[in-house]
């Protein structure tokens, strides 16, 4: 954790041909929209320079946190606007597990499904946004 409102996450690493260790993780940032993508090379002699990885998106944004994510069941949707958002989560497959809809924050249980990774899609208007998350009770 950098701070209370950042947290950096290692996802992967992997050794190279020359014995250098490969990690990639992401900084998560909760006061903002963006979050950076992160690879680290490391050798003996220390950590060499990083790169940054993260794609900018130009699109119109719609303010949102999810959280807590990895979630034990029930996963809070906060949305700054006070507008009326659909949601949809998906399993990996793409089957629909859960749906409804909300306005500003939305507690959505989904204690009943199985632990695993799902997508949770918000909708508003003709604008979707996507997110992954971890169920894990």
């Amino acid at each position: 954790m950098l701070d209370g409102r950042t947290h950096d996450y290692a996802v992967d690493f992997s050794l190279d041909s020359q014995g250098n260790i490969i990690i990639a993780g992401y900084i998560l940032r909760f006061d903002s929209l963006r979050n950076d993508g992160v690879i680290l090379k490391l050798d003996s002699t220390g950590c060499l320079p990083s790169c940054y990885v993260g794609i900018d998106d130009n699109s119109e944004e719609f303010d949102f946190r999810i959280w807590p994510n990895p979630t034990d069941g029930r996963l809070n949707v906060v949305a700054s606007s006070n507008q009326t958002f659909q949601f949809e989560v998906k399993d990996l497959l793409g089957k629909l597990a859960s749906s409804g809809e909300g306005r500003g924050h939305r507690i959505i249980d989904l204690s009943t499904l199985n632990s695993g990774v799902y997508f949770i899609q918000l909708k508003i208007q003709d604008k979707v946004w996507s997110r992954k998350i971890i169920l894990d009770d």
